[in-house]
């Protein structure tokens, strides 16, 4: 049939998101709800590519012998190809809303990084300290926590924060695990202390795992012992 030969046509070129509806010498054709993923992935307009959807369409009817069967009524040369006007503002009206959450994400995104990289810098190279093998805090890592809740207060407040605790590979897994959470759950309480809002601070341990030095000297394995502060828009997913 006329109709699959158009269909196929399209889908050749890249432009299956289009549905063809045939009604007498004329065809239309008008964007599938189905079909706005290989839209937006195509990076064109929708009225671009509902032009270039007709081009090809019209390829396949503007050919066609002076007479055509079409179902079980004879007729001539389809030449007629039209779009409909209302799949096209709908599908772009899709993809503009797409585009502004894609650009509002990115902005998000970034400000997320910023944030934490901030923080970062205003702890330097300085790292909270707690009571040997305990999730007790130390005095000095009060300025610490300080600095850092100063400064996630001038972040957006569409950000989150993730305390995230970590240990060296000295000893068991198990107790690592348990050590790590504790103390960042001790970190989080105590920004909460300040006056963070405890529903944008999540805490969590890591244990050995993701050391960011050599664990085979001392140096290395207190730089691991440590409690990361990382910003994620509200609603992303955490951990590393």
């Amino acid at each position: 049939m006329l109709r699959g030969q158009v269909q196929q046509k399209l889908a050749a070129q890249g432009l299956g998101d289009f549905e063809v509806r045939m009604d007498g010498q004329a065809t239309t054709l008008a964007y599938r709800e189905d079909g706005f993923a290989q839209t937006a992935a195509s990076g064109e307009t929708a009225r671009d590519r509902m032009l270039r959807a007709v081009a090809h369409a019209r390829s396949v009817t503007g050919g066609l012998p002076e007479s055509t069967l079409y179902g079980s009524v004879l007729m001539g040369p389809v030449t007629r190809v039209r779009m409909d006007e209302g799949s096209v503002d709908l599908m772009q009206a899709r993809l503009d809303s797409v585009a502004t959450q894609t650009v509002v994400t990115e902005q998000v995104l970034q400000a997320a990084e910023d944030c934490t990289g901030r923080v970062t810098a205003a702890v330097a190279d300085r790292r909270l300290q707690f009571v040997s093998g305990s999730a007790e805090l130390t005095g000095d890592s009060q300025t610490i926590l300080t600095d850092i809740y100063n400064t996630i207060q001038t972040c957006p407040q569409n950000l989150v924060l993730s305390v995230e605790g970590y240990t060296d590979n000295v000893g068991q897994d198990n107790d690592n695990m348990k050590l790590s959470t504790a103390r960042a759950e001790a970190a989080a309480f105590a920004l909460i202390d300040l006056g963070l809002a405890q529903a944008s601070v999540s805490s969590r341990g890591f244990g050995a795992q993701n050391p960011i030095a050599d664990n085979t000297t001392d140096d290395g394995r207190a730089r691991n012992r440590r409690v990361d502060f990382i910003l994620h828009p509200r609603d992303e997913p955490e951990g590393p």
